[in-house]
Parts: structure tokens; C-alpha cells; sequence
């Protein structure tokens, strides 16, 4: 076993400022507008360049997507299937679809362009299922007042899934691993929702307890998309408060938090200053934004 000096965490070489969404944005920015084929190639462009990515683990839909490039399909088509892949069905394809809504004229064109997008990396039910829901959210918290209404609102139509929180920590653990069971299964296990609907359980979700009784912390939407609203509930919109909820869940909290950092800054006139001049590259990062923020509506 190495040592403690010996060891580093599996994404030691990730820089700050290194996300994908950066990608999108600037291609947005640079062709002033969004065009698919100018994303893919500065996708591939950006995730074959040493110097600009060399992160010593990728995404499993990264790799996938990769070895379906290097077989020779077209680039449009090289996304991997959750139906193939259970793990596909994540919360890193919501981000980039859901920052792109942006750029339409209103939710309903908005979730057309996000899930045309979502397909070119994620074919996933449970990714589209959520951008259903966050993108009139989205545009929702950007354009009215009273945020709480519009979250109760839209929670009334996101279904909880039937196996969750410790039963979902159960059944992996069981099988020694996710790995080990068999497709069908796995994909029931994150597709099969119950009768009940977030709403129904949100005004009572104020025990800590509910993160891994009730929700889970695991990167898949069926679960982060319902703990996001109870965050977002729990701190009313308090844009600190609730990313320090988030971070502290542990989990896939990172994704989990870059979506949720969308809705609550939609909901905020203001972010912490101290929150964002501290960034790598802080200037260059916030130059992209108001570039990007131009060309939306």
C-alpha cells in the first residue's frame, strides 16, 4: 500500500477552470450563436489537447463516446446509451443542456435545444426526464418573484424514485459493487419511480437525516434532481447557505452543485463577491459569462 505522501486523489490533474461547459460557452461566444457541429469539434479539439486537459480520469461517457470516435462514427452519433451503459444516466449531462436553454426565447424552445444537445454526449431517459423539469424552473426563477412557490410548483411533477437513499446503498452493496448486477436489473433500479411525487414530502423534508433516508447522494437525477429542491427549500434560495448544504452532502457534489448553483443564482440578484473572486482565472471566467449572457435572448 503507498504511502500517504505517495497518494493523490484520482483527479489530481484537473486544473481549476477546466469544465466543459467553458467549452460550450466560448463556442457559443466565438461563433455568436449555437451551431453542433462547431461544439463537436471544439470538444474533440479540447479533449485531445495534452496541454489543455490531461485530467488522469474521464467520465465513463468521455470514454465511451471516445471509442466510438475512433471507430469511425460520425461525431453526432457517438454518444453511449444508459440503456447500454447504467451509469450514462448522470448528472454531468444536465449541466451543458440546461446552461444552452439559455439561449432560446423561452423554456419550451429552450428544452428542444437542450435535449437535442444532451444527445450528443448522454442518451439518457432520466437526464432528459430532469431538464423536463429544470429548464422551465430555470427560465421560471430568471424571469418572476417568489422563488418558493415556483420550486413547490414545479415539484408537484418530479416523481421520487421507488429505490433510494440506504436501499439504493443496499442493493450495491449486496452485489459487491454496482458492476456486478446484471443490466436489466440495474436499469429498473434507476427508471422505476414510485406513485409518490416530491411535493408531497418537501414541507416535511427538514431532518438531515432525509439526504440518505430518503434521497441519496449518488450522481444519477432521479435522486440529486429531488435533493436539490430540498436544499434549494430547506435555505430558502440563500445562495450560500445552500451551496454549503451541498458541499457538505458529500456525494456527487460537485455536479450536483454546478446544476444547483444555476437555479440558485437565477433566484438571486447577487452572488457573494467573496464566493467569486477567488477563482482561477477569475477575470477571464467572468468575461466569458457577460460574453455568453449577451447572446442569450
Amino acid at each position: 500500500m503507498p504511502s500517504l505522501d505517495e497518494r493523490y486523489h484520482y483527479h489530481h490533474g484537473l486544473k481549476a477552470g477546466a469544465n466543459l461547459v467553458r467549452v460550450l460557452m466560448r463556442s457559443i461566444i466565438k461563433n455568436e450563436g449555437y451551431e453542433q457541429s462547431e461544439f463537436l469539434s471544439d470538444f474533440i479539439e479540447y479533449m485531445t489537447d495534452v496541454d489543455a486537459n490531461n485530467d488522469p480520469y474521464l467520465e465513463i461517457y468521455i470514454r465511451d463516446w471516445f471509442e466510438n470516435y475512433s471507430k469511425g462514427v460520425a461525431p453526432e452519433l457517438c454518444a453511449p446509451s444508459q440503456r447500454d451503459r447504467w451509469s450514462i444516466g448522470s448528472h454531468g449531462g444536465i449541466i451543458r443542456p440546461l446552461v444552452l436553454s439559455l439561449t432560446a426565447k423561452n423554456s419550451f424552445e429552450g428544452l428542444g435545444i437542450g435535449i437535442s444537445h444532451q444527445q450528443l454526449t448522454h442518451r439518457s431517459e432520466t437526464v432528459s426526464s430532469a431538464l423536463g423539469k429544470l429548464v422551465p424552473l430555470l427560465e421560471n426563477l430568471l424571469s418572476k418573484d417568489d422563488s418558493l412557490s415556483l420550486l413547490t410548483e414545479s415539484a408537484k411533477e418530479v416523481a421520487l424514485i421507488k429505490i433510494h437513499g440506504k436501499d439504493l446503498s443496499k442493493r450495491y452493496f449486496e452485489a459487491h459493487g454496482p458492476g456486478n448486477i446484471p443490466k436489466d436489473q440495474m436499469w429498473k433500479i434507476h427508471t422505476e419511480y414510485s406513485d409518490e411525487f416530491l411535493s408531497e414530502i418537501l414541507s416535511d423534508a427538514t431532518d438531515e437525516s432525509m439526504i440518505t433516508n430518503r434521497f441519496a447522494t449518488a450522481c444519477y437525477p432521479e435522486h440529486g434532481v429531488p435533493l436539490i429542491y430540498y436544499f434549494l427549500y430547506k435555505n430558502k434560495f440563500d445562495f450560500t447557505s445552500s451551496l454549503l448544504d451541498n458541499a457538505n452532502a458529500g456525494g456527487d457534489n460537485v455536479h450536483r452543485g454546478m446544476v444547483m448553483g444555476l437555479l440558485v443564482g437565477a433566484a438571486n440578484k447577487e452572488i457573494p463577491e467573496s464566493l467569486k473572486i477567488g477563482l482561477k482565472n477569475y477575470t477571464k471566467i467572468n468575461n466569458e459569462i457577460e460574453d455568453f449572457v449577451k447572446l442569450c435572448k
